[in-house]
């Protein structure tokens, strides 16, 4: 599988993509696709993130700032589901922080939010076969 350590975060094209290992060792590429708050299966961009050098559109992330981006995309989408309305806590503490931008305590606290919408997000993603999706898309901001 070569020397990359798995997982290894990255913004790429405006959302984010995360390099794993698939449970047979190989590398596996997702992509989050920002129409649907889901992670999309692309391996085509694998080389894309590994053989960028500067190129501003792909930028390594650690494991935080990766959480940080993702949901920043997700904060886009509108739908059903306790993760919207964690969504929508976070859009009134920017709107109050205004051009004097957040304070510590306000970027712990947002940062712990978008830390349980992720872990939501990947707690539907990994709900039983035929079981529904408790997160409904509907639309965008």
């Amino acid at each position: 599988m070569g020397e990359q350590a798995v997982p290894a975060y990255w913004k790429l094209g405006g959302t984010t993509f995360v390099l794993e290992a698939d449970r047979a060792g190989n590398w596996a590429g997702h992509w989050l696709n920002w129409r649907t708050g889901r992670f999309d299966r692309r391996d085509d961009r694998i080389t894309d993130v590994l053989l960028a050098t500067a190129e501003p559109d792909i930028a390594a992330l650690d494991a935080d700032e990766f959480v940080w981006e993702t949901e920043s995309v997700r904060s886009e989408l509108r739908g059903d589901g306790e993760v919207f309305a964690l969504y929508d806590t976070i859009d009134a503490m920017l709107d109050q922080a205004g051009p004097a931008g957040l304070g510590p305590m306000e970027t712990l606290l947002i940062q712990g939010l978008r830390a349980r919408t992720f872990e939501l997000w990947q707690i539907d993603a990994r709900r039983a076969p035929g079981e529904p999706s408790r997160i409904r898309v509907t639309g965008f901001r």
